[in-house]
């Protein structure tokens, strides 16, 4: 016996007005899929993680306090003072002075300048070098990925 499209119309109707086969035959109610991006995932997932949000912040830390130097360093950098030659760490000079009499505390301000840049200028060519030869790898593939890799297993050997 075949079903029609009027049949299986009558049998729907009855399955909705009898009590007994309504619960049986209902389909659950589902709840709309969550869409996560691939940068909002990773923005989720940073921000759970302790350890990155505590690194995060004392870079910010330091990049301020590089960028406001100047106006942090209680003495001038340079300013050579042969009299306070080696005074250990006091209220006025925290860190102490160095052979010309120079307050070091100052110094180390100015010093974290040149010294995240320093750490900034490798890490974007490492960064610009790297996608150019990712991209280039995976557009051509094959020999031109294989010679890439090799030349990458030989710089990191």
């Amino acid at each position: 016996m075949t079903v029609t499209g009027i049949d299986k119309c009558k049998e729907t109707k009855v399955m909705q007005n009898s009590p007994s086969l309504a619960p049986v035959f209902a389909q659950p109610k589902l709840s709309p899929l969550r869409q996560s991006t691939f940068w909002g995932d990773a923005w989720r997932r940073f921000r759970r993680s302790r350890q990155a949000l505590l690194g995060s912040a004392l870079l910010a830390v330091l990049v301020v306090v590089a960028i406001f130097a100047p106006f942090l360093a209680p003495y001038d950098m340079i300013k050579v003072n042969l009299k306070l030659q080696f005074d250990p760490p006091s209220l006025l000079h925290p860190f102490g002075t160095d052979f010309y009499g120079r307050d070091v505390l100052s110094r180390v301000l100015y010093g974290m300048r040149i010294s995240l840049v320093i750490g900034l200028i490798p890490s974007s060519i490492a960064v610009a070098m790297g996608a150019i030869l990712g991209v280039l790898a995976g557009y051509y593939g094959r020999w031109v990925d294989t010679l890439i890799m090799r030349l990458a297993d030989i710089i990191l050997a």
